[in-house]
């Protein structure tokens, strides 16, 4: 599912703004969800990619530890909204010693699904309506998420190819997150986020 923003058959998605972390979009779609009460979906999803990366057995515990206490337990400091019975089985999963890194892979997909329908549509519709004033009032003190998505369409002519690029989304295998976030090593904005992340879980041990 995607939502359109401008009348020229291009769209923009909520995958394409998660994988480009530097880009404007990015740090105000991460804004609406802080003002919206729900970055926890965005922050739990970032840790789920992060988590997916770790190769090593005993530090994958500790991670996947600190993620349940912090996300997953019923009245944990961050809960996501998933389903009950995906909770559990991740608990169970947890109980018995099993950290793979895919261990999140069903709530990490429930949680893009979340934002997509209740915080990635309506901050489209509320720019959407934002630039229609604009317009109207002829302002040109700012740009509309339009005239910004048509600047992101305009950088892309100049790449050879998206295969290029070293964050990659592929949807076509089982795993629907096979995400490599490697881009977001080296800005200001992932390192931020992934800071108040690792802050956040920092502390929480094993109830």
């Amino acid at each position: 599912m995607t939502c359109s923003v401008d009348n020229n058959n291009s769209t923009l998605s909520l995958e394409y703004i998660l994988k480009n972390p530097a880009s404007d979009l990015f740090k105000e779609f991460a804004n609406y969800l802080q003002q919206s009460y729900c970055i926890e979906n965005l922050e739990f999803w970032i840790a789920t990619q992060e988590y997916k990366k770790c190769t090593n057995d005993t530090l994958l515990a500790s991670r996947c530890e600190k993620m349940i206490n912090a996300y997953i337990r019923p009245n944990s400091p961050h809960e996501i909204n998933i389903p009950c019975d995906m909770r559990q089985t991740i608990l169970e999963l947890y109980h018995q010693g099993i950290f793979h890194p895919h261990i999140f892979g069903d709530a990490a997909e429930a949680v893009l699904e979340l934002m997509r329908i209740n915080s990635f549509v309506p901050w489209v519709m509320l720019n959407r309506r934002e630039d229609k004033m604009s317009g109207m009032k002829h302002s040109s003190s700012s740009s509309s998420l339009t005239e910004r998505w048509n600047l992101v369409k305009l950088k892309q002519i100049s790449r050879k190819s998206w295969s290029s690029s070293s964050s990659s989304f592929d949807y076509s295998s089982d795993d629907r997150f096979t995400f490599s976030v490697s881009s977001y090593s080296n800005n200001s904005v992932y390192k931020s986020m992934l800071k108040r992340i690792k802050k956040s879980l920092s502390g929480h041990q094993r109830q």
